[in-house]
Parts: C-alpha cells; sequence; structure tokens
C-alpha cells in the first residue's frame, strides 16, 4: 500500500432491527426487518429469535418482512412466574400476531415453534398463506433416544442455575405429549417440511409421515444433519426458503 493512502470499507446496514411491542401484560422482545410478503420465524424451545435464526434472517428480510418473537419466558422477552405448557406458549403466539395485526402471514416454525405453527394453521387456516416445519414438534407424542437421553442433562443444569421456567417447561411438554398428526390431512396451505437427517430428538420418520399425510407438501431431508438445518447448512437452507415463498 502506498504511503498516504487511505482505504475505507462500507459496512452494509442491518435489515433487522430489535423491537418491542405489549402482548397482554407481557412486554415482548422481537427481531423485523425487509419488505414483501411476511414471514413469521418461531424458535424452538431453550432457544430465543436471535440464537434460533442468526444466519437466516438478513438472507430472508432482503426479500421478505420477517418477524421473529422471543416467546414468553425466552430471550429478552417477559419471563413472569407461570405454567410453562404448550397452551401457554401457543395463546401468546396468537396474542403476538394480534398485536402487530398480522392478519395473513408466511409461518416458519423450529420444534417447538413448528408445532406452534402446526397448530395456527389447523385453527387459522385463512390466515396462513405458507407453512414451513423444521424439525418440528407436533407430529408424535413421544421423542427419539437422543432426546430422552438428554433432557435429563438439561433438566439437572436447569436445576442447578435454579431455572424454574425451563423446568416448567419440561415438565409440561412431557405430561402434554401434543400431537396433530390425526388431523394432518386438513392442512391446505402449502407447506414445506424440512428435516436433519440424523435429528436423534425428533427422528426423520416422522418428516415422511407428515409428508404423505398432507397433500400440498414438499419434503426436504438435509443429509449429514442434526436437528437445526437451519444453523447447520445454512446457505442451502435460506436457498431452500426463499424458492418455496417464491412459487
Amino acid at each position: 500500500m502506498k504511503t498516504g493512502m487511505m482505504v475505507t470499507e462500507k459496512r452494509q446496514e442491518s435489515l433487522i432491527e430489535s423491537r418491542w411491542v405489549r402482548v397482554g401484560e407481557i412486554n415482548t422482545h422481537y427481531l423485523a426487518g425487509g419488505e414483501g410478503s411476511s414471514l413469521v420465524l418461531i424458535h424452538g424451545g431453550a432457544s430465543c429469535a436471535a440464537d434460533e435464526w442468526r444466519p437466516n434472517l438478513e438472507p430472508l428480510a432482503q426479500h421478505h418482512r420477517v418477524y421473529a418473537p422471543d416467546l414468553i419466558g425466552f430471550g429478552m422477552t417477559d419471563k413472569p412466574q407461570a405454567d410453562y405448557t404448550f397452551d401457554l406458549f401457543y395463546s401468546f403466539f396468537v396474542d403476538f400476531l394480534d398485536a402487530l395485526n398480522l392478519e395473513k402471514t408466511s409461518l416458519m416454525g423450529h420444534s417447538l415453534g413448528g408445532g406452534i405453527a402446526l397448530r395456527f394453521t389447523l385453527e387459522y387456516s385463512n390466515r396462513v398463506e405458507r407453512l414451513i416445519l423444521i424439525d418440528s414438534a407436533g407430529l408424535s407424542e413421544d421423542i427419539g433416544l437422543v432426546g430422552k437421553l438428554a433432557i435429563p442433562l438439561f433438566t439437572l443444569k436447569a436445576k442447578l442455575k435454579s431455572d424454574e421456567r425451563y423446568l416448567s417447561m419440561v415438565r409440561n411438554l412431557a405430561k402434554s405429549k401434543i400431537s396433530f398428526l390425526d388431523r394432518l390431512p386438513e392442512i391446505t396451505v402449502p407447506t414445506l417440511i424440512v428435516w436433519g437427517e440424523w435429528d436423534g430428538y425428533l427422528p426423520v420418520k416422522l418428516a415422511r409421515t407428515a409428508h404423505s399425510l398432507v397433500n400440498n407438501s414438499q419434503l426436504c431431508i438435509f443429509e449429514r444433519c442434526w436437528h437445526a438445518p437451519q444453523r447447520e447448512r445454512p446457505e442451502e437452507f435460506n436457498q431452500l426458503i426463499l424458492d418455496f415463498l417464491r412459487r
């Protein structure tokens, strides 16, 4: 470099902003950005919007208006003393959409978030443009061997940290055994089912079963991938989602 030469780099501004909305009595944090048709991203258990969707938000926001809430009890959203049941998470999510006046949107949910998206689609199909399920809960009353081995370890860690929110969630989700498998033929919106081949928590056979029951569905299995293809193979994943939403 020649003496006296100054090099400046132009940094691209982020499309994603941190925002807040009041959902009932709950101060709710969410990430939002972009323009175009709307897409709401629902994170899984023991996660939050920023952690779950970090490699996906910007690429998706280049083509769509994206919203990614921290569910009640997670991330920066309020963590009230409550019984953290699936019904609580679901009703909170419905109220979140109403608080933002999102009358119709596409939904993308991972794990627990997939179960929430699935139930919302079954109950409010007129409000869903397209549905994307990623290694989704709500397709079986049981979990895989890895999950059965891992949950006691996570529970012990939560006990040591006195994390009553997580302990309540694990107890209630274990008891509730949420499954919408018998209602899958009711789904009429275009649906994309994405799964990791090596998911030991929610086995890939659930994806194949769901695909056979949802008439207007596509199935994409990421080889050599575990429970979160959106983080493990982000570039391929993002392109898959954009292609699906573009059709």
